[in-house]
């Protein structure tokens, strides 16, 4: 059995969140801080399911192989493409069966186009490109394209979209692009040649930590107080509460201490609220911020209030009016 089949299988009989994160691994996603918050929340959801249900399997995953069963996938071409960057929908990629084929083109061909199809079908290293329609058409399309594959010399075909993943035997298909080239040089690898498959198993043991650790840090949020208690003196009621409720007997005696509040006890609170919410309004130090920010105030609009009447002093007055007197006769001899 090819070993991605055999990771596969293994991964199809275990939990909802193992599998999400092998899916996400799978499609070459980098670890980040939501991909393991949601594996999080996911594998804490069902920790906490009461009953444990049977092994969930994967009924999308391809049948496995017999472990004598060696498939030859040859990749033949690429046709009928429909919204996908700005391929045409009338042209036809091929390939030849044996030997190299060479493609180029000018820029913009469509060379990277069809190069992002053949990614999502076929196991490649790195994260796998999104496919998009052409932003130059009007309203939002599902792309699709049909692959040409042989199987061990039969011819066969599948259609891929954009909107859901891929499965398929040309995931044995191996590509090697600038993508695979960057993340060979970029991250951690081994030097020696490892199938495609096993660096799957060293990510998603990183991975596993790195949700371990998240969950490690949920606990220890939760464990911790959210009200630091004071330290009561023994002689208060408060006090003598919490020491009692620091051992079992105590813990067990509360609900009996949480009885309904009498009538005399409700009117005792809404005074001591009254009394509290007096007491923040009726604060020095508030009172205090008020009147400063008044005073502020005043003294910047008696500021103003000097300068406008600087203004207005008997001799500025008159030479605005000579001024002003100037202007006139300059304009009648204007006209």
């Amino acid at each position: 059995m090819p070993i991605l089949d055999e990771i596969e299988a293994y991964f199809a009989k275990q939990s909802d969140w193992q599998q999400r994160g092998y899916a996400v691994l799978r499609a070459g996603r980098v670890l980040d801080d939501a991909l393991v918050t949601e594996l999080s929340v996911l594998c804490i959801k069902e920790a906490s399911c009461s009953e444990k249900g049977p092994a969930k399997t994967n009924t999308n995953a391809e049948p496995a192989a017999s472990p004598d069963a060696l498939q030859v996938v040859r990749l033949l071409g690429v046709e009928n493409v429909q919204h996908i960057n700005r391929l045409a929908a009338s042209q036809s990629l091929k390939f030849a069966a044996d030997g190299l084929t060479i493609v180029y083109g000018d820029n913009g061909a469509g060379k990277t186009g069809y190069g992002r199809i053949v990614r999502q079908v076929c196991q490649a290293r790195g994260e796998i490109p999104t496919l998009r329609s052409s932003v130059y058409e009007d309203g939002e399309h599902i792309g699709s394209a049909e692959v040409i594959f042989s199987v061990n010399g039969t011819d066969d075909r599948t259609t891929i979209s954009t909107a859901q993943p891929q499965t398929g035997p040309l995931r044995h298909f191996s590509i090697f692009d600038s993508a695979a080239a960057n993340f060979l040089v970029n991250e951690q690898n081994a030097t020696a040649f490892r199938p495609f498959g096993l660096d799957l198993l060293d990510r998603f043991t990183t991975l596993s930590d790195m949700v371990k650790q998240s969950i490690e840090r949920e606990l220890v949020s939760i464990a911790s107080p959210l009200v630091q208690l004071a330290d009561f003196p023994d002689t208060t009621k408060a006090g003598q509460l919490l020491r009692e409720l620091a051992s079992e007997d105590g813990r067990k005696d509360l609900d009996s201490r949480l009885t309904p509040l009498t009538a005399a006890q409700e009117t005792r609170r809404e005074e001591v609220r009254t009394l509290l919410a007096q007491a923040k309004s009726n604060d020095p130090a508030k009172l205090a911020q008020g009147i400063n920010a008044k005073a502020t105030r005043y003294q910047q609009f008696g500021q103003r209030l000097g300068t406008i009447v600087a203004g207005l002093a008997p001799e500025r007055v008159q030479r605005f009016v000579a001024l002003r007197t100037q202007t006139l006769e300059v304009e009648e001899a204007a006209e």
